[in-house]
């Protein structure tokens, strides 16, 4: 499985569908040139709701706090292993 995800990744870094100015320069006036690290992957757009939605959720994790958090993962954990019959 590994061998097909890194030919699967090497596929995506050689082929690129979709470009913008931020993700493929031009380097002259009919030509541009991709650039060598993932951000030749962005588009123009810029996800501000991901970005707010992310600050949100760190506010909300440092309010309830780490602890409560582990407790919940932790039950929630333990009651669908219960539901699964796995002990």
């Amino acid at each position: 499985m590994l061998c097909v995800l890194c030919v699967l990744c090497v596929l995506c870094v050689l082929c690129v569908c979709v470009t913008a100015d931020f993700g493929a320069p031009w380097v002259s006036l009919d030509r541009y040139e991709l650039r060598p690290d993932a951000r030749r992957f962005e588009n123009w757009e810029f996800n501000y709701a991901a970005v707010l939605g992310l600050g949100a959720a760190v506010d909300y994790a440092l309010a309830i706090g780490a602890y409560s958090i582990s407790f919940a993962v932790a039950s929630t954990l333990l009651m669908r292993r219960l539901a699964i019959g796995w002990n």
